[in-house]
């Protein structure tokens, strides 16, 4: 068939279905060729007319054209017709939210210059780096190691040991206690304390016994006024305290005698 074919159709419009195929005046082709043209331009018109759905392609209504040109090209009634996203449904962003978007980046997220409120240590990128390399930090830490350090000592400088009867070699740890008290129940003999802390005093309660009698004698490293050992009070029941000082080597003490305690 040629060009000329198609030239000769005949089209006859009724108000009711519009333009249709009623006619064919060529004489090119057989007649099986040309009822297939007329055939397959009539499909071919019966679709174009036919509205588009879900499944089939079609012609678009002038409603459903408006609103694509809409929803496409004009951004006020596309928020108006989507919506803005929200924490729990998609939508579109505002121009605030897309400032904010484009202008976030993970370093300022998470750059301890830009951090502000509570946040997760590990989540701060440069803070074990920033903390690490202050002097001040440094300077802090170390001097909470020496109050460490000296507090360490206090728990002992507040605690008395009593070391009930005693007779004999009397030894002392001062890591448990800077004052002791015993009651000799026969004479003995007072060992220097192991962990004792240079610059720090301690006491020693001396007790008589419903007995007395008793004497006390020293260890090497004891020293008292006059390299004379202090001679304790012996009378039944009688107490003498003795303060020593210690200066990492010696012990250097005093004492005070007579004091009663009747049972």
């Amino acid at each position: 068939m040629s060009a000329k074919d198609f030239s000769e159709l005949s089209l006859e419009n009724t108000p009711a279905t519009g333009d249709h195929i009623v006619g064919y005046k060529g004489t090119g082709g057989s007649g099986t060729e040309r009822r297939f043209l007329l055939q397959t331009l009539a499909n071919s018109i019966s679709l174009m007319g036919s509205l588009a759905t879900d499944t089939e392609q079609g012609m678009l209504s002038a409603s459903t054209k408006v609103k694509l040109n809409t929803v496409v090209y004009n951004q006020t009634s596309a928020h108006t017709n989507i919506g803005l996203a929200t924490s729990t449904l998609s939508g579109l962003l505002s121009a605030a939210e897309k400032i904010l978007l484009t202008t976030l980046s993970t370093t300022n997220a998470y750059a301890r210059s830009n951090h502000t409120g509570t946040q997760t240590a590990s989540t701060i990128s440069d803070l074990n780096t920033a903390i690490a390399n202050s002097t001040q930090v440094s300077t802090n830490t170390a001097s909470i190691t020496a109050i460490q350090s000296q507090l360490s000592s206090f728990p002992s400088s507040l605690t008395q040991q009593n070391k009930g009867n005693v007779n004999g070699n009397i030894p002392w740890d001062a890591d448990l206690g800077s004052s002791i008290k015993f009651t000799l129940t026969s004479s003995g003999t007072l060992q220097m304390p192991t962990n004792a802390i240079a610059g720090h005093t301690y006491m020693v309660l001396a007790k008589q016994d419903s007995t007395g009698g008793r004497t006390l004698s020293y260890a090497t490293g004891y020293k008292f006024p006059s390299n004379t050992p202090l001679v304790i009070s012996t009378a039944t029941n009688d107490l003498t305290i003795i303060a020593f000082y210690y200066d990492g080597n010696d012990m250097f003490g005093v004492g005070s005698l007579g004091f009663t305690d009747t049972p």
